[in-house]
């Protein structure tokens, strides 16, 4: 049994939607479709965002899934503006409009996966 374990860590930390957030790999070096087959838009990966980050408001033609993990913040997704926190799950439907903020004065990252479904 081959077993991929993934360990969020910072020196892993790479970046993504302009800059404005970091994201790392939940298994790096193991490619999507060898997780699942035909499922995955992309790697399953961590989503970080430091205080006084805001991930850039963007959309993809792909369903994703957000697990929040780790701090506080808010999200806008479509018209919708509300808290996220640790222990809350999202679903972003297709092409819908989305923003993640971790405010300035939180104490601690806002950290969540990030699932990406093929259609």
């Amino acid at each position: 049994m081959n077993r991929n374990i993934g360990k969020l860590d910072r020196q892993h930390f790479g970046k993504a939607h302009n800059n404005s957030m970091f994201v790392q790999q939940l298994f790096p070096g193991l490619e999507p479709d060898r997780i699942r087959p035909d499922t995955f838009a992309y790697g399953p990966c961590w989503g970080i965002l430091d205080p006084g980050m805001t991930m850039e408001k963007h959309h993809h033609p792909i369903p994703e899934f957000y697990v929040f993990t780790q701090g506080r913040g808010r999200m806008t997704l479509g018209k919708d503006t509300f808290d996220v926190h640790s222990g809350m799950s999202i679903n972003i439907p297709p092409d819908v409009e989305h923003e993640v903020t971790n405010d300035a004065g939180s104490i601690e990252p806002l950290v969540w996966v990030s699932i990406g479904l093929k259609e």
